[in-house]
């Protein structure tokens, strides 16, 4: 909806279509800040379901700090690195299990995550909530515009009304009824029922009335 139907409608017109428009978009909004609700949910199941996946993170490298001491020969080096780094893994792997999920997002290092994040299933989950974050953020700019346009409407509603009220003062008619001799010449009538007319009156109203309740009533009045 743009200025071209604000020209094409009056400004109230507009201005209700455009209000509605808006309640339709903000339950759009709703909607789609609902399913990025779930979505992050699903991110959490899916990264924990990775992670607990048997050598799931076995391929990820640890930093660990140098060694003091005796050198040793690369292959009891190689070996022992081996045999130590199976067993973290295996150790690691018993510990993400008996983890919930929030819990284990929590205990993941930053290059785990990341190896996670990489999984299909993941991106999957990540690339659809990106979109609905982009949807709503588009949302929440045309919301605004839309806002805007009903700021332009109030303005030109009142502008309208300052024109209206200066064309009625400004007729031969208005200024005609606010001088004092227009008022002399044509003073208000003052509706007044005289007394002996009220029992006629009462009568017409209702004829249900007896006479003694005329009388009664006629007697009040004076």
């Amino acid at each position: 909806m743009g200025p071209r139907e604000m020209f094409n409608d009056t400004p109230q017109s507009y201005k209700e279509k455009v209000k509605s428009k808006i309640e339709y978009l903000l339950g759009k909004q709703d909607d789609l800040q609902m399913e990025l609700h779930q979505l992050r949910g699903d991110l959490v199941r899916s990264i924990a379901g990775e992670a607990r996946r048997p050598g799931a993170l076995s391929s990820v490298k640890t930093k660990k700090g140098k060694s003091k001491g005796k050198k040793k020969s690369r292959r009891s080096k190689a070996k022992k690195s081996g045999v130590s780094g199976a067993s973290s893994a295996v150790s690691k792997s018993a510990q993400l299990r008996r983890m919930g999920d929030k819990e284990l997002l929590a205990s993941l290092t930053k290059p785990e995550r990341e190896t996670l994040e990489a999984v299909f299933q993941v991106k999957k989950v990540k690339a659809e909530m990106m979109s609905r974050e982009d949807r709503i953020r588009k949302l929440e700019t045309r919301i605004t515009n839309l806002r805007d346009e009903i700021r332009r409407a109030d303005w030109k509603l009142t502008r309208q009304r300052e024109a209206d009220m200066r064309q009625f003062t400004q007729s031969p008619g208005f200024r005609r009824a606010q001088s004092s001799r227009y008022r002399t010449l044509h003073p208000e009538v003052d509706v007044e029922l005289e007394v002996e007319d009220l029992k006629e009156a009462l009568f017409q109203v209702n004829s249900h009335l007896s006479a003694k309740e005329l009388d009664f009533i006629s007697h009040a009045a004076t």
